[in-house]
């Protein structure tokens, strides 16, 4: 099998891509997650040839194939059926020349959303006869799009994580320390935490927040804030929780800003692990699953694909106020016995749930009914129905197959209207 992968490295410099083995040197989780793909799969299956169709020039493995393009619509002219027999994309940010250009040359692809869809963008994939499969990183994503037509030619898997290495751990003795791991951007929502980290450290003074992400890991030539910390806009917003009447930053805050293998020091050291606390942007939440693997309980919002990602009350809470979230992180500062056993129980779950021997199978089969044309195969809600407006979703993907429905709106097509 020839696959080709359309990697989106362009702002990617100075970063060592050549061992995606060993975890996140410190880009962006899509870019990541391509080339941790293309990793397993050769480790899996040495007869799936990989091309990588890129701008970036940063080192990667040495047995992938590489063609140099300058953008997403050159990589395609590079295509055609003797160079790939099946080609795999981000669906992000894509245009209609894009999917155009995929019908014309004949080669059968899947996109892979790590990104929510708008209705415009779901709607021309469906309509792209070349797009056989679409992707989605996790069950609460595929369920946000099962009122949408492009339900008939999606499915889901869970982006993978090795935690079969020495490095994942948690020291017996760590750290009264609450780990924020994640870009330092509103959609991610740190200020969140910095807006209630004065009522943690109020009820557990001895308390620390180390800070692991910088507000420029996606836009290195950022403007950043008087502190060097984040977008000058977005820190006027967090720094204020953080510092003391001089304005100085307060002494149980640390920021590290972007870091590659070496933030897993900081983790193995932690109490409570923190991801985005609105999980508004949230498909899946890798950093996540990464303190987990550490054995490091987490805190985040219940809602979509921190759904997937933390079991509430098993491997961490799921809160829905923001005073949950103080009285959540505060129980595992305090109760050493609660967070040993929620901490072992995410171990467990990410190995069951993520590891490569059970994701790479599931990609290398759905590369395989693409090829052969196989259909994709609706698979319902079976968790979650009160989340999402999953009910409501529910009842149109059933109205659609009636003719007199069959172009209902979804509830996507819905949000969009409504905003114009």
């Amino acid at each position: 099998m020839k696959l080709g992968m359309l990697l989106e490295d362009k702002r990617i410099t100075d970063v060592d891509l050549s061992c995606p083995q060993n975890g996140n040197p410190g880009i962006g989780g899509t870019s990541y997650m391509f080339l941790q793909l293309a990793h397993f799969l050769n480790k899996y299956d040495k007869n799936i040839e990989i091309t990588l169709y890129r701008s970036g020039k940063c080192k990667v493995e040495d047995f992938l194939n590489e063609e140099q393009v300058e953008n997403e619509i050159e990589a395609l002219n590079h295509i055609n059926t003797e160079s790939c027999d099946l080609i795999l994309f981000s669906s992000r940010d894509k245009t209609k020349e894009f999917y155009n250009k995929l019908d014309k040359i004949g080669v059968p692809a899947v996109g892979w959303a790590h990104n929510f869809l708008s209705s415009s963008e779901a709607d021309m994939i469906n309509d792209c006869i070349a797009v056989k499969r679409l992707v989605f990183v996790g069950k609460q994503e595929y369920d946000h799009y099962i009122d949408c037509k492009v339900i008939d030619k999606s499915t889901y898997i869970y982006n993978m994580f090795d935690s079969d290495r020495e490095e994942y751990f948690r020291v017996d003795d760590y750290d009264l320390s609450v780990v924020y791991m994640g870009s330092l951007v509103p959609q991610k929502g740190f200020h969140i935490l910095a807006k209630n980290w004065k009522a943690i450290i109020e009820k557990v003074p001895e308390a620390k927040l180390h800070v692991i992400g910088g507000g420029n890991l996606y836009f290195k030539d950022l403007k950043m804030g008087s502190y060097g910390i984040a977008d000058e806009n977005y820190e006027k917003m967090f720094m204020p929780y953080l510092t003391d009447e001089k304005d100085e930053l307060l002494p149980s805050v640390i920021f590290h800003g972007t870091m590659g293998h070496e933030k897993i020091d900081l983790i193995n050291r932690a109490a409570v692990g923190v991801m985005n606390p609105t999980s508004d942007t949230e498909t899946f939440g890798l950093s996540a699953i990464e303190m987990e693997a550490c054995g490091v309980p987490v805190v985040t919002r219940g809602k979509n694909g921190l759904l997937d990602t933390t079991l509430h009350k098993k491997s961490g809470f799921l809160f829905k106020t923001e005073k949950e979230f103080v009285d959540y992180i505060v129980l595992l500062l305090r109760n050493k016995e609660m967070n040993k056993k929620m901490g072992d129980q995410a171990k467990v779950f990410v190995k069951e749930s993520f590891m490569p021997d059970v994701i790479i199978p599931l990609w290398i089969n759905l590369f395989n009914d693409v090829i052969t044309d196989k259909p994709a195969v609706y698979l319902g809600v079976n968790n979650h129905y009160f989340k999402d407006y999953k009910l409501i979703r529910m009842f149109i993907h059933s109205l659609r197959k009636f003719k007199p429905f069959a172009n209902i709106p979804s509830l996507n097509e819905l949000k969009t209207r409504g905003n114009n």
